[in-house]
C-alpha cells in the first residue's frame, strides 16, 4: 500500500474508532475472547484468542481480500482467504499466531488480554468495524448485544458460533490517564455510568471510600509509612553478626521514593458493578533501569498483628524467636489477595492482575526485607500468566512466580546476585540441570519503594510441566531429608537403604544405582556444590525429582547457593566427610566406585575448563556489576544492606578472587582426597604439573577470528594428532586430525562466542581457548 493511502486509512480509524459504527455494514466483529481457556479449543487441541464475526445482512458476503488487525500501525496485519458468511451467521478466527487456513482458520496474531485495539477492514481497504482496547479476565467474553447492533458490552457467557447472551453485571470505568510514568502530579478524571468510589491507599474500594465527582489529584506520598513498620524482632546492628544482616533498620536513610495508587470500584443500587481496578503513577523524574512490580493490597494482609503475613505478629512465640512469628505461617491460610502491575525496564506498563501473595523461603523469612511468592488462580483473575519474563525458555506461561529478596546472602557479603551467578553459570555452561532462570527487579508494596528483588521460577510440578510437558499429576518430588512436596519418596528411600546395604564396588550393585539415578546429572549437581562451597548443602537446599512412569530415573533440582563463595581455599569433601546425612553418605559410598569416580573426575576438569573457566565466569561478574550498579545506592537507602556503595564493591571484588582462585585449589582437594594419580591427568595448575609442557606449546591467529582460525605449533609435528573444538558449555562442536606444523580451521558455522582447541601432546591434551566475533 502506499504511505499515503496507508496514513488515510490510519487516520480515518483514529477519528473514527468510538463513532463510525452504523447499520449499513455487513460484516462486524460480534464478539471475541482474549484469554481463552475453555471457552473454544482448536483442532489441535489448544486454546487460543478467538474473534467471532457476523453477517448482519440479508445475503451471503464472500471475505476474500478482507483484512484484519490488531496494530494501529499496520491495519493490513492478516487477510482473509476466499470464505463467504451466510446471511445471520458467524464465522470463527481463530488470534492464534499458528496462521493457517486449513480446515480453521488462524490469523499470525494473538491478542493481548490487556486489551489491543481489534481492526475489520474490507476488501477495498475500508475500515468496517473496530473495537478499543479491553482488559479480559480469562475466559470472559465481549461482544455485541444483541448480535450485530452497535451496542457492545461484556457478556454473561462466550457463544462461538451462537448468538450472544445478556450482557454481564460489569462496568466500565474509563480513565484519563493510563497507569506508568508520569509527571506528578496530575489530574485525573473517569468516566463510568455508575458512582464510582477510591481509594488512594491500598484499600479495597467501598460505600464508606471517597466518592469521585469531578476529578482525583494524583501525587507522590510525601512521608514513609510502611516502611518504617519493623519486620522481624531483632534489632539492627552493624557491628554483630547476624544481627547486622537479620535485624531490622528503622528507619530506612531518608525518604525513601514512592509512587501514588489509586483503586476504584463502580457501584449501582449500593452493590458492586465492576471489580475493583488497581493504577500505579510514578514520577518521571526517576530513572529505573530494572523492570518493576508495583503490588497492591490492604496494608492488613501485611502489617496486621494477627493476619499481617509480612511481620512477627501475634504468632511470635518467645520461647522461640527465630523460628516463629506470622512471616513463619504457611498455607493458602496464609495468602493474600493483591493487584500487580508490571512495567518493563523502560518504564511501560505491561498487565495488572489480581493474585495470590505469600512469603517465601526458610530461614530468610525472618529478614527485613521477604521473598514473594505469586500465585495465579481462577478465582482472582487468570490461573496463569502470560509473559517472556525469561525470553531463553520456550515457554511463557507462568502458574507461580517468586519475588527472591537480596536478603537471602550469607558471610556478610551481600552482592544482590551471587545465587543468580551461579545459575547463569550453570545455564549457559550448558551443564544438564534443572536451574531457575531470573532476572532483577525492583518491588513496589502499596506505593512505598521496597528494593530489589530477583524474579525467579518456582520449581514445582507445574514448573516440570511446562519444562519437559510432564503432567503436573505424575511427578514425584522430594526435599532431601524425603520429605515429600509431590508424589511419593519411596523409592528413593529403597535406594539409600540399599546403598548403604551394599558394596558399590560391586558392578551389579553399581548398575542398580545408575538405574534410578540419572549419573551425569547427578555428578554435575554435586561437582557444582562443591565447586562453589555451599556451606548450606547437603543438608539443606536439595531437592529431586522424577516421573512417576515405570524405568524413570531420579534428577536433581539446582536451587540456592546463598551459602556458596565462602573461602577458596575451603576444602568440601572434608567437609562433606564429616557431614552424615543420607545424602552425604550417598555420595561417600558412591564414589569409592572406580566407574562413578573416574567419572566424576573426567566431568570435573570439563567443567572447569569450560563452564568454569575464570574468564568467562569473570564476564559474567562484570556483566552483573554493571547490571545492579545502577539500582545499588537506592536498596541501600531503603535497606541498609549493604551497608554503602564501597562494601557492595568490595563483596564483588570478592566473588571475582574467588573465582580466580578456586580451580586451582579444587584440584588440590580433587587429588588429594580422591588418592589421584597425577600422571595421567591434563592438570590445570602447572605447579602440580610433573614433567609439563610450556602451555604455549601451540597458538591460535587471528584470536579473535571471524571463521578462520590457523594452528602453529613451534616444532614439527610429522604424525597426526586428533584435535577437538569445544564450546563453553562442554559441547564438542568440531573434531579431526592435524598433521604437519600448521593448519587451517574453517569455524565460520560457529556462532560468535567462546571456545576452546584440544590438541594432544605426551598423551595430555592441551587447551587454547579463541573467540570467534563476526
Amino acid at each position: 500500500m502506499p504511505n499515503q493511502k496507508r496514513t488515510k486509512i490510519i487516520t480515518l480509524f483514529l477519528f473514527s474508532l468510538h463513532t463510525f459504527f452504523g447499520f449499513s455494514q455487513n460484516i462486524v466483529i460480534n464478539e471475541f475472547v482474549s484469554s481463552n481457556k475453555n471457552s473454544l479449543i482448536d483442532e489441535d487441541g489448544d486454546s487460543p484468542d478467538w474473534i467471532e464475526l457476523y453477517n448482519a445482512s440479508n445475503a451471503p458476503v464472500n471475505l476474500n481480500g478482507y483484512y484484519l488487525s490488531d496494530d494501529l500501525t499496520n491495519p493490513k496485519k492478516w487477510i482473509f482467504p476466499s470464505i463467504s458468511i451466510e446471511s445471520n451467521n458467524f464465522l470463527i478466527v481463530f488470534a492464534s499466531g499458528k496462521d493457517k487456513i486449513e480446515n480453521e482458520i488462524h490469523t499470525n496474531f494473538k491478542i493481548k488480554s490487556e486489551g489491543e485495539h481489534l481492526i475489520l477492514l474490507n476488501s477495498n481497504e475500508d475500515i468496517i468495524d473496530s473495537i478499543s482496547p479491553i482488559n479480559l479476565q480469562e475466559d470472559e467474553s465481549y461482544g455485541r448485544y444483541t448480535d450485530g447492533t452497535e451496542n457492545l458490552t461484556y457478556l454473561s457467557t462466550a457463544t462461538p458460533s451462537n448468538t450472544n447472551t445478556e450482557p454481564s453485571l460489569k462496568n466500565e470505568i474509563l480513565f484519563s490517564v493510563s497507569s506508568g510514568f508520569h509527571n506528578l502530579p496530575l489530574n485525573l478524571t473517569l468516566t463510568s455510568i455508575d458512582s464510582v468510589y477510591y481509594t488512594l491507599d491500598g484499600s479495597p474500594p467501598s460505600l464508606s471510600s471517597n466518592l469521585f465527582t469531578n476529578q482525583i489529584s494524583i501525587s507522590k506520598p510525601e512521608i514513609n509509612k510502611y516502611s518504617l513498620i519493623p519486620t522481624n524482632h531483632i534489632s539492627y546492628d552493624p557491628n554483630i553478626w547476624p544481627n547486622n544482616q537479620l535485624g531490622f533498620r528503622e528507619p530506612p536513610g531518608g525518604e525513601i521514593e514512592k509512587a501514588a495508587i489509586l483503586r476504584v470500584q463502580s457501584y449501582k443500587n449500593g452493590k458492586p458493578s465492576s471489580k475493583i481496578i488497581t493504577k500505579t503513577y510514578f514520577d518521571t523524574n526517576i530513572d529505573y533501569t530494572f523492570p518493576i512490580f508495583s503490588i497492591v493490597t490492604d496494608s492488613l494482609n501485611l502489617f496486621d498483628i494477627d493476619t499481617g503475613i509480612y511481620l512477627s505478629g501475634s504468632n511470635l512465640n518467645p520461647s522461640d524467636l527465630d523460628w516463629t512469628g506470622n512471616y513463619y505461617m504457611r498455607g493458602e491460610d496464609w495468602e493474600r489477595l493483591a493487584n500487580i502491575e508490571f512495567f518493563n525496564k523502560n518504564g511501560e506498563f505491561q498487565f495488572s492482575e489480581n493474585v495470590g501473595i505469600r512469603i517465601s523461603g526458610n530461614k530468610s523469612r525472618s529478614c527485613p526485607q521477604k521473598s514473594l511468592r505469586l500465585y495465579f488462580r481462577d478465582e482472582y483473575g487468570k490461573s496463569e500468566i502470560e509473559y517472556p519474563f525469561f525470553p531463553s525458555r520456550n515457554y511463557q506461561d507462568f502458574k507461580r512466580l517468586t519475588l527472591r529478596s537480596s536478603f537471602t546472602f550469607w558471610w556478610g557479603r551481600n552482592s544482590l546476585f551471587a545465587d543468580d551467578l551461579i545459575h547463569k553459570i550453570v545455564s549457559d555452561g550448558g551443564i544438564d540441570m534443572e536451574i531457575q532462570k531470573s532476572q532483577p527487579s525492583l518491588v513496589f508494596i502499596n506505593g512505598e519503594y521496597w528494593g530489589v528483588h530477583n524474579i525467579r521460577e518456582r520449581q514445582d510440578k507445574y514448573y516440570l510441566r511446562s519444562l519437559y510437558g510432564i503432567d503436573k499429576d505424575s511427578v514425584n518430588i522430594i526435599a532431601g531429608n524425603t520429605h515429600v512436596t509431590e508424589g511419593s519418596a519411596q523409592s528413593y528411600i529403597d535406594l539409600i537403604d540399599f546403598v548403604e546395604s551394599n558394596d558399590m564396588q560391586d558392578s551389579v550393585n553399581y548398575a542398580y544405582v545408575t538405574s534410578n539415578i540419572e549419573i551425569k546429572n547427578y555428578i554435575d549437581y554435586f561437582i557444582i556444590e562443591l565447586y562453589f562451597n555451599n556451606r548450606d548443602w547437603p543438608g539443606n537446599n536439595m531437592k529431586m525429582w522424577k516421573p512417576k512412569t515405570p524405568g524413570s530415573k531420579w534428577r536433581w533440582l539446582f536451587y540456592d547457593l546463598d551459602a556458596a563463595f565462602s573461602d577458596h581455599t575451603r576444602d568440601p569433601f572434608k567437609e562433606l566427610e564429616s557431614n552424615q546425612s543420607s545424602q552425604a553418605n550417598l555420595f561417600k559410598e558412591l564414589i569409592k566406585n572406580d566407574n562413578f569416580k573416574d567419572q566424576f573426575v573426567e566431568r570435573f576438569y570439563m567443567h572447569v575448563k569450560t563452564a568454569f573457566e575464570p574468564e568467562i565466569i569473570e564476564g559474567y561478574l562484570e556483566e552483573m556489576k554493571s547490571t545492579y550498579s545502577n539500582e545499588v545506592e537506592q536498596h541501600i537507602g531503603r535497606w541498609g544492606i549493604p551497608t554503602d556503595y564501597q562494601n557492595w564493591v568490595n563483596n564483588c571484588n570478592h566473588l571475582e578472587n574467588y573465582i580466580q582462585k578456586r580451580p586451582c585449589e579444587m584440584e588440590k582437594f580433587l587429588i588429594d582426597n580422591l588418592n589421584l594419580d597425577t600422571s595421567s591427568l591434563d592438570l590445570i595448575c602447572n605447579s602440580l604439573s610433573i614433567n609439563s609442557i610450556d602451555q604455549s606449546i601451540f597458538s591460535l591467529y587471528p584470536n579473535p577470528s571471524t571463521g578462520q582460525i590457523n594452528i602453529y605449533t613451534e616444532h614439527k609435528i610429522e604424525d597426526e594428532r586428533p584435535f577437538r573444538i569445544i564450546d563453553s558449555r562442554g559441547k564438542i562442536v568440531q573434531q579431526g586430525y592435524i598433521c604437519c606444523g600448521q593448519k587451517q580451521l574453517d569455524c565460520s558455522f560457529l556462532n560468535d562466542g567462546i571456545y576452546f582447541l584440544m590438541l594432544p601432546f605426551n598423551k595430555q591434551y592441551h587447551y587454547q581457548k579463541f573467540l570467534i566475533k563476526n
